[in-house]
């Protein structure tokens, strides 16, 4: 399942791989624009209007619940409840999502307001205490965060990234700024 899949960027990636492909999303406009993906494209896979708390689809149904930068809109119990009854024993969810757990750089946005483009109601910064309250009722498999304010400084002061800078951005998000990171990618597993 691509949950909260949108226009359909990541439903066509999974479908080209030779997934299986339910595509859910609350937008009618949004799926609109998914089916028109597919005739553009030539890959097919379903895409539905469902609530991501009531997708319709029945108990352990999917592999993989696969969503992005879906649960800063969700409230991550009842999304995590209704990922777990549709997943099948031992099925897979994973994440990617933005992070955002530095209190200084909350801080600094409170006191500098920037128009919010796109926001839709009900978004909120994701942090790791929310991703926790998501991950308790499964197994955790790994990981990782990406892209800390160091890479993307030393991109803006002309220097083109390459595989140096990011594997320093990732060490040090790994080791000193981890906090800062601006996106997480994580799996998790229903138990079997």
């Amino acid at each position: 399942m691509d949950y909260g899949c949108g226009s359909g960027e990541n439903s066509v990636i999974l479908s080209a791989l030779g997934s299986h492909v339910t595509g859910i999303d609350i937008s009618p406009e949004l799926i609109a624009l998914s089916e028109r993906r597919m005739e553009v494209t030539g890959f097919r896979w379903q895409a539905r209007v469902a609530s991501a708390y009531a997708t319709g689809d029945p108990d352990n149904s999917f592999d993989v619940v696969f969503g992005a930068a879906i649960l800063h809109h969700l409230d991550v119990g009842d999304a995590a409840q209704e990922i777990s009854r549709i997943l099948n024993p031992g099925g897979r969810a994973i994440f990617s999502e933005p992070i955002r757990d530095s209190g200084i750089l909350r801080r600094l946005r409170a006191i500098t307001p920037v128009p919010v483009r796109n926001a839709s109601p009900g978004e909120y910064p994701l942090t790791t205490a929310k991703i926790n309250e998501f991950s308790s009722s499964f197994e955790f498999v790994r990981s990782r965060r990406f892209s800390s304010p160091w890479g993307r400084l030393i991109s803006r002061l002309g220097y083109d990234r390459h595989r140096l800078i990011d594997h320093l951005d990732i060490w040090i998000n790994n080791n000193l700024t981890g906090r800062l990171a601006a996106f997480e990618v994580f799996e998790l597993r229903k138990s079997v």
